[in-house]
């Protein structure tokens, strides 16, 4: 699960060279008498049933000096006999420009990985433990800048090494779950208890909360659609118990905690609500909690909504031939998971594989093969065009210079001129019709996560140069 970050790194240091046995309450207690920590999260994968520890955490302070002071002072920070290495993660190399190999083989040697990844470009082998009777392996390659890990993971979420099958998967972002979601400022939480500005009312099966429509309606679109409306809402009922005031404080912008106890509560309402962004870091939470035995019990267990959960499609991408009874689920969820990347970037063995253990499946898997295939093909249409089109962009240039070279000269007078209108015609109809052929292909597919890509037609007809490079963006 990825979450992009933009000021929520500012306070983060990447910890490295942790004990396999560390815990966050370990990693926050060793931290805590440097400063305040907010939140700690470990760098863990999981892939076929297996959990990768990295043996690095990230970890939060509510400021900055923390940070300056371990830095600048080169404090050795110690934990269970593990020296401890310490940086900030603000343009660190290792958090935004590598990918994660998983199930290297015993037998898998540095240069063949190299080898395998000098298609992308020459990254640098950080890390490589090989698979042992504990550990299925996993190995660190930094690449020099961060499209090259998007290319990456574009092209393929498995890559083939010495015939040996190994998951592609970005550096775990830092991710957190006692985090302030809303845009609000601090200031906001001191309205909760303001009557004159209580014009909203959230009634839930314990209590009622009064609060700000206009508060609520900034990250709740559901409420903000409501309100609107003619006449606007006055309330908005949940129906399902819980603690409401994780969501109330949230909604107003203060810190939140997220757990295993009360993630499915938070991702139900604020799916409800729209709380998007809240909903997402629920989520995260609760695919922890995912294992191969309990993942249709707790899809089951969910409220109905209409679109199948994130967590949930991703879960079931990944571990597609350890859970029982797979076949079993809804088709509306088996077309999202056989649409997702993970399955995309199966080997054509694991994916005939998957056909014959569960024969009822072959014919969604069938579908989204076409459909998938339909829109490549459309992509390999549209490159051929937009390469015409630059064709017949240079055509043109060259046909206006050729015209002012002519009328310096005084040797051309009014049928150039026509003959350049004309060029221009040409020249705009062609781009018109790229822009619907464009639109048309983006219609097809209107979820980027399925495509892996999405098509901006505003940029792509701006100008010729641009146009050409649409697909290595």
């Amino acid at each position: 699960m990825t979450l992009e970050l933009g000021k929520e790194v500012q306070n983060v240091i990447l910890v490295k060279n942790l004990p396999n046995s560390a815990t966050p309450d370990d990693v926050s207690h060793c931290f805590s008498k440097y400063g305040n920590v907010m939140a700690v999260s470990l760098c863990n994968l999981s892939y076929l049933n297996t959990y990768y520890t990295l043996q690095m955490a990230y970890v939060k302070f509510d400021c900055q000096d923390p940070i300056v002071d371990i830095i600048e002072n080169d404090i050795d920070v110690v934990l269970d006999g593990y020296y401890l290495e310490i940086e900030p993660v603000i343009g660190n190399k290792l958090v935004w420009n590598s990918i994660i190999l998983l199930g290297v083989g015993v037998s898998i040697k540095r240069h063949q990985i190299e080898e395998a990844l000098e298609q992308f470009s020459s990254p640098k082998i950080l890390i490589l433990k090989n698979a042992d009777k504990t550990d299925n392996g996993y190995c660190i390659a930094e690449f020099p800048n961060p499209k090259y890990v998007r290319a990456c993971l574009e092209c393929s979420l498995t890559l083939n090494i010495s015939g040996i099958p190994t998951a592609v998967r970005p550096f775990p972002p830092p991710i957190f779950h006692y985090v302030r979601i809303s845009p609000l400022p601090i200031a906001f939480q001191n309205l909760k208890g303001v009557d004159q500005f209580n014009d909203f009312t959230f009634k839930t099966p314990e209590k009622d909360f009064a609060c700000s429509s206009m508060v609520a309606a900034f990250t709740c679109d559901a409420i903000r659609k409501g309100i609107t409306d003619n006449p606007p809402m006055k309330e908005f009922k949940i129906e399902i118990p819980g603690d409401f005031t994780i969501i109330y404080d949230a909604i107003y912008g203060s810190a939140v905690k997220i757990n295993k106890d009360n993630c499915h509560y938070v991702y139900t309402v604020a799916n409800i609500l729209e709380y998007a962004e809240l909903a997402r870091i629920a989520g995260l939470v609760f695919y922890e909690q995912l294992t191969p035995s309990n993942v249709i019990k707790i899809y089951n267990s969910l409220y109905p909504f209409p679109k199948p959960p994130e967590f949930i499609v991703e879960f079931l991408a990944m571990h597609l031939h350890s859970v029982p009874g797979i076949d079993t689920l809804p088709k509306p969820l088996l077309h999202k998971v056989f649409a997702h990347p993970l399955f995309k970037g199966m080997q054509v063995e694991e994916t005939e594989k998957l056909k014959s253990e569960f024969p009822n499946l072959a014919e969604i898997i069938n579908e989204e093969s076409i459909h998938y295939g339909n829109i490549e093909n459309d992509r390999e249409f549209i490159a051929l065009k937009l390469q015409h089109l630059d064709e017949m962009t240079q055509k043109a240039e060259f046909v206006r210079e050729t015209i002012q070279r002519a009328r310096t000269s005084s040797v051309l007078q009014t049928q150039p001129r026509d003959e350049e209108q004309n060029m221009d015609q040409m020249h705009n109809d062609d781009r018109e019709q790229m822009r619907r052929n464009l639109l048309l292909v983006d219609n097809v597919q209107n979820d980027e996560d399925e495509l892996g890509m999405a098509f901006d037609v505003d940029d792509v007809l701006s100008d010729s140069d641009s146009s050409v490079d649409i697909f290595n963006d």
